[in-house]
């Protein structure tokens, strides 16, 4: 039996592997490009080491990780920042060392205690003096890694800093004592990973309302009530990515309230600013998934104006610019929704044209050529909708020469790889719109190949709901073109890849997916003539639906016909079967 400390250290990586906060942030590191800031909250650092080993376990060499060298002196002494000073040169010097390699850095302050938050606040304020500089020159992600006290004061010292954050995760206490070996601990079931989850959904609670209780004890301190803020989002974000919508609404507008009311008594406090545009996207992408686009449109376009007026202060800041291409981009998604796409259009092309202007003063910059990529996908979306094929097909595929010119300078990037897939799938489904079949075929195939080989490298749940939606895709096109084995082949895989997927968690997206290809191996098999077996899979598909309806009331507005059109093809074959119709073949 190894040694104790080794045990439980075993034993809390294998608790976190399931863990859905941390997932969430691997998922984070492994998808984006260029500089991102993550924030890492735990509140012990054995459990901090154990997240760190499964980081290091996809980051592999490219894991840096920055602690304070504490003096031979007693540990119930406070933290002096002399000692923290290393970190800021260590820092300097990796910024100045060219390197190709995007490390994964973190800053580790998960040890600190209450007493030594005088000389992490003082490390906070330096770094947010160099946050251009990060953004500009670090090619990585940047994961701050804090206890929970720290937190808060990370957002207080550094605003401008915070304001910049990806993914925000906070892992959920884990109890110590171990008495069991790795080996002999079972595999959690779902019914415990659900519990953990809602461990974290607790967690995230107790924060608000201690939040809450703060700004009650001081109605005027805005620190307070920027801390109470910060955490509603928090607290929202989980609940959008949870599905239950109402919920993450309900978070979102009162966060919302509290910039509203911290801007309005202080608007020359940019972060403050920046984060009401935020926090009016997040309302806005609550509203669109429940299916109110009018609202949904009101919040983008508001966020966009607000953007509008910090760049008349700063019309080059970079940052901005780029936050202004990606409110258009909202924007445009929405008028497409509600059918507006002539609107939606103008709005992508704007969003192009910002991305363009950025790259003019920067031809390399990875990030901002990512940024391209995507506005030329969204772009070639509405164009296809209008009917112009031929535009649409040149906007994707100007995409996805932006995505191979990337990959040239980092082959190996799995956010590129990852992006270069999607492109792939652009083409293709153009060229199946314009029934040049073999082409859409040949493009989907590449991008199979390389989802492929990106899981390889890890099984990451996005990675492998990606390789199920583009097996369907080659499904779709196989059937087209009467391959219906081809056909039964591609969707058995991708219903197998959903299945796999569902043992981890029930996201209802993957919920919609299962129904969605489990309805086309239906459809494959009524094109067979097996008109039995098709009828047994559509009703698969219709448990899944009703399943997905009790335990998700809200569904997205792009699901909600589903469940019809799926009655429609169960009635169909029923009454084939019973000789009431003639039968016709499924289309593809």
């Amino acid at each position: 039996m190894p040694p104790a400390h080794e045990t439980d250290l075993d034993s809390l990586v294998s608790i976190l592997r399931s863990d859905w906060g941390l997932n969430h942030l691997l998922q984070a590191l492994a998808l984006g490009e260029g500089f991102q800031l993550h924030l890492l909250v735990c509140d012990l650092p054995r459990l901090a080491q154990a997240a760190f080993h499964l980081i290091q376990e996809s980051a592999g060499e490219r894991l840096l990780i920055l602690q304070p060298e504490r003096s031979r002196r007693s540990s119930s002494e406070p933290l002096r920042f002399d000692e923290l000073l290393p970190i800021l040169d260590r820092l300097a010097e990796l910024l100045r060392k060219p390197n190709d390699v995007s490390h994964v850095l973190v800053i580790d302050a998960s040890a600190a205690t209450p007493k030594d938050e005088p000389a992490w606040r003082e490390l906070f304020r330096r770094l947010n003096e160099r946050r251009n500089i990060l953004a500009r020159e670090w090619k990585g992600p940047l994961v701050l890694c804090v206890p929970p006290h720290l937190e808060i004061a990370f957002a207080h010292e550094a605003p401008d800093f915070w304001s910049i954050r990806s993914a925000s995760v906070t892992l959920a206490p884990v109890a110590m004592t171990v008495e069991r070996t790795a080996e002999e601990r079972p595999s959690p079931s779902r019914e415990v990973r659900e519990a953990w989850v809602e461990e974290e959904a607790q967690r995230l609670r107790t924060a608000v309302e201690a939040a809450r209780k703060r700004v009650a004890e001081a109605p005027g301190d805005e620190s307070a009530l920027a801390s109470l803020a910060i955490n509603l989002a928090r607290l929202g974000r989980y609940e959008e990515e949870r599905g239950t919508l109402a919920k993450a609404g309900a978070a979102y507008d009162e966060a919302l309230g509290i910039w509203r009311q911290l801007v309005a008594s202080n608007p020359g406090r940019e972060d403050w600013v920046s984060s009401l545009a935020w926090g009016l996207v997040d309302l806005g992408d609550v509203k669109r998934a429940r299916g109110d686009l009018a609202a949904a449109q009101s919040s983008y376009e508001e966020s966009l104006g607000v953007i509008r007026r910090l760049l008349e202060v700063n019309p080059g800041r970079p940052e901005w610019l780029r936050d202004l291409s990606e409110s258009l981009n909202k924007v445009g998604d929405v008028q497409s929704e509600r059918g507006d796409l002539a609107a939606a259009q103008s709005s992508y092309e704007e969003s192009l044209g910002v991305m363009r202007r950025l790259l003019e003063g920067d031809p390399g910059r990875p990030e901002w050529l990512r940024d391209l990529s995507v506005s030329l996908n969204r772009l070639g979306n509405v164009q296809g909708a209008r009917g112009d094929l031929e535009a649409a097909q040149s906007s994707y595929e100007e995409s996805l020469e932006t995505m191979r010119r990337l990959l040239e300078g980092g082959p190996g990037r799995p956010e590129w790889l990852r992006d270069l897939s999607v492109s792939l799938v652009k083409v293709g489904d153009v060229r199946s719109a314009r029934t040049d079949f073999k082409g859409a075929q040949s493009s989907y195939e590449e991008s199979l190949e390389t989802m492929r080989r990106l899981l390889e490298r890890d099984q990451h749940p996005e990675w492998l709901r990606d390789l199920s939606v583009i097996l369907g895709r080659v499904g779709y096109v196989q059937s087209a073109r009467g391959d219906l084995e081809g056909a039964q082949s591609s969707y058995e895989e991708s219903l197998e890849t959903m299945r796999r997927l569902l043992e981890r968690d029930q996201r209802p997206e993957w919920l919609q997916d299962l129904a969605w290809v489990l309805a086309k191996l239906g459809d494959n098999a009524k094109g067979r003539d097996e008109l039995a077996k098709a009828l047994d899979t559509y009703r698969e598909a219709r448990e899944v639906v009703q399943a997905l309806q009790a335990r998700f009331p809200e569904q997205p507005a792009r699901f909600q016909d589903f469940p019809a059109w799926l009655e429609a093809r169960i009635d169909e074959v029923e009454k084939v079967l019973a000789g009431s119709i003639p039968p016709t073949a499924a289309p593809p």
